[in-house]
């Protein structure tokens, strides 16, 4: 089982309690002087870094209703899933606090196979030696007391006034929305849920779980969640694995259910799920795929990884009505995950059997480039981002 999978009975378990719609430290965070991500326990090595093997899905996933656990997560009370469904918007307050963090356009950020997250400055200039420390984490692959692994980090979502928000996976279920200032030793959550992503302007975040959907402001953290009742869902439970902004007014939700995978259209403003875009992912009878958001092709097309058994893909999706666009993709080796197109979509960066790799000039269509002169940026990474334009 992939991390952010769960079985239907403990599904059951976490849906009375309601969903977190969380978290300022007015409602209850721990000081940032005082949380420690390295407490977390998890299901596993995030999936979207590639350090656990894709395997067929279970029959659910949900999150749970705090960040890390009680003693460091930011919570409100919210309604149960019986009191508000899928027609109401809860409140919630995101805020995310000032830091002292800076990041030019050869940076990278590498999550790496020890734990860490850490920024190589100047890394895609051939500075290897630059190793800053942004959080401290524990091994994934250590000894836990809840789960098969300690949380592993799976996504960054931006720079919002000095302070990098990133995302971890999995205890509780609903994965984590943190922040790092600048000291290693003030990192705390500010919010369940996956995928944490900023929008293209830069004024709002969103994350997802198989929950609920929310989005705040970056700037004063007012925002809204939507819990999502699975209850009479004509395609049974919706399994959330990514979130993505294609425009300002618009997010895309990443996932799956009784049908298969689809891409399904959400409106910023009031949350609402919009009619699914099926695309085939892979034969259930080998396991779905492992399925995430890469990034944009330089013409904005939304970019998909998808790696199966047989090769990882590059999938693109049009911002208009969210289809797959044919013309566009390639595959890859088996072995290649976290596969990130640069911030203008010309380049590409992706973890190979635990080293980075990175093409400054990877064109999203056919004819593929032949990767035979790619840099070799470093080895013991699960995965990595660009936090600046390039």
């Amino acid at each position: 089982m992939t991390s952010r999978q769960c079985t239907r009975a403990l599904l059951a378990a976490v849906m009375v309690m309601g969903v977190a719609a969380c978290g300022s430290a007015d409602d209850g965070a721990a000081p940032a002087d005082t949380a420690s991500p390295a407490s977390s326990a998890a299901t596993g090595s995030s999936a979207a870094t590639g350090s656990t093997a894709a395997s067929p899905p279970p029959t659910a996933t949900s999150s749970t209703v705090a960040a890390t656990d009680t003693s460091e997560s930011a919570t409100t009370e919210v309604p149960s899933t019986g009191d508000a469904g899928d027609s109401e918007l809860v409140p919630i307050s995101v805020e995310i606090p000032t830091g002292s963090l800076g990041f030019g356009p050869d940076d990278v950020i590498v999550a790496e196979r020890a734990g860490d997250l850490v920024v190589y400055r100047g890394l895609l200039a051939g500075v290897s030696d630059r190793r800053e420390l942004l959080a401290d984490y524990p091994d994934p692959t250590g000894p836990v007391t809840e789960g098969p692994g300690p949380n592993a980090i799976d996504d960054v979502a931006g720079v919002v006034d000095g302070t990098l928000v990133f995302g971890d996976c999995c205890e509780p279920i609903s994965g984590n929305v943190l922040v790092a200032t600048g000291d290693p030793a003030a990192v705390r959550p500010i919010s369940p849920g996956y995928g944490p992503t900023l929008s293209p302007d830069g004024a709002q975040l969103a994350s997802a779980s198989s929950m609920a959907i929310q989005r705040s402001s970056t700037s004063d953290g007012a925002g809204v969640a939507r819990l999502l009742d699975h209850a009479d869902r004509a395609g049974g439970f919706l399994n959330v694995d990514d979130i993505a902004w294609v425009d300002d007014e618009r997010l895309a939700l990443l996932g799956w259910d009784d049908q298969g995978y689809a891409l399904f259209p959400v409106d910023a403003e009031t949350l609402t799920i919009g009619e699914a875009v099926r695309f085939d992912a892979g034969d259930e009878e080998d396991g779905l795929a492992l399925v995430r958001f890469a990034g944009r092709a330089p013409d904005g097309e939304l970019a998909v990884m998808v790696a199966g058994t047989d090769g990882t893909q590059v999938r693109y999706f049009r911002t208009t009505d969210l289809r797959e666009d044919p013309t566009m993709g390639g595959v890859r080796s088996p072995d290649v995950r976290a596969v990130q197109r640069t911030p203008g979509g010309t380049g590409e960066l992706w973890v190979q059997d635990g080293t980075l790799w990175f093409l400054p000039d990877a064109p999203p269509a056919p004819p593929e480039p032949i990767l035979i002169d790619p840099a070799e940026l470093l080895d013991g990474v699960n995965a990595a981002w660009f936090p600046a334009g390039r």
